[in-house]
């Protein structure tokens, strides 16, 4: 009832992938997330399907292009513990990196502006300007998409 938040659509279609194969392969893309223990190097490796990215809205005064080039192209650095290497509590190195864009015809990145906090949900009215391209890195180097954004 009501309006309905594009959220919304995505989480369906993702929902009824097998009720609306060629609505989702527009959109279908994987990516492989890796944690490296930086201990011992021990990598695990995931690889998964995706019709979106979630993200928090950027800084208030930032450029969302940057923004999204350096959470998808970047890794962080995280606590850890190396269950299938060394068994130590560590740092490690986790990433998530685009894989492949198949057939998809966009890249959909969703920006949360509600969160929760102890006073309930806050909406996040940060400004930030979004006029470059934006450049991807994927698995393999020698694959470079530059996305044009949309806002």
């Amino acid at each position: 009832r009501g309006q309905q938040c594009v959220r919304d659509f995505f989480l369906c279609l993702h929902e009824n992938v097998l009720n609306w194969p060629d609505l989702y392969e527009i959109f279908c893309f994987s990516t492989v997330n890796s944690t490296m223990c930086l201990s011992c190097k021990h990598r695990n490796e995931s690889e998964q399907s995706q019709i979106y990215l979630e993200m928090e809205v950027p800084p208030d005064g930032s450029e969302l292009s940057d923004y999204i080039e350096e959470m998808i192209n970047e890794s962080s650095i995280v606590q850890y513990h190396c269950q299938d290497g060394c068994q130590a509590n560590f740092q490690a190195e986790t990433r998530s990196m685009l894989k492949s864009v198949r057939q998809a015809k966009f890249l959909i990145i969703i920006l949360r502006r509600s969160i929760m906090t102890e006073n309930g949900v806050e909406i996040v009215e940060n400004s930030f300007g979004s006029i470059k391209n934006i450049c991807l890195r994927f698995v393999n180097p020698t694959l470079k998409k530059s996305l044009i954004l949309i806002t």
